[in-house]
């Protein structure tokens, strides 16, 4: 997946993002909000980006077959949000 993301100084929802030294990522939200897991005892959780410093966004530009039949549009969000679950 490391070709398929592109950083980015201008973050939208769905966008990528990477903290503490590349070892935690998450899924921005928008508004400063953003969702990962950030340990087994809390699980998935919606928190803002500032819990720890940013080393940086990222759009993933994946291309599947479900975004050759879609017009481009992709699950990534939804895909990576559940498979944290």
């Amino acid at each position: 997946m490391k070709n398929e993301l592109k950083p980015t100084s201008t973050p939208e929802p769905g966008d990528i993002i990477f903290q503490g030294g590349y070892n935690h990522v998450g899924i921005y939200l928008g508004d400063g909000m953003m969702v990962s897991a950030l340990n087994p005892s809390e699980g998935t959780r919606i928190h803002p980006v500032s819990i720890m410093p940013i080393d940086g966004y990222y759009t993933a530009t994946l291309t599947t077959k479900h975004q050759e039949k879609n017009g481009g549009k992709s699950n990534l969000l939804f895909f990576l949000f559940f498979s944290t679950i």
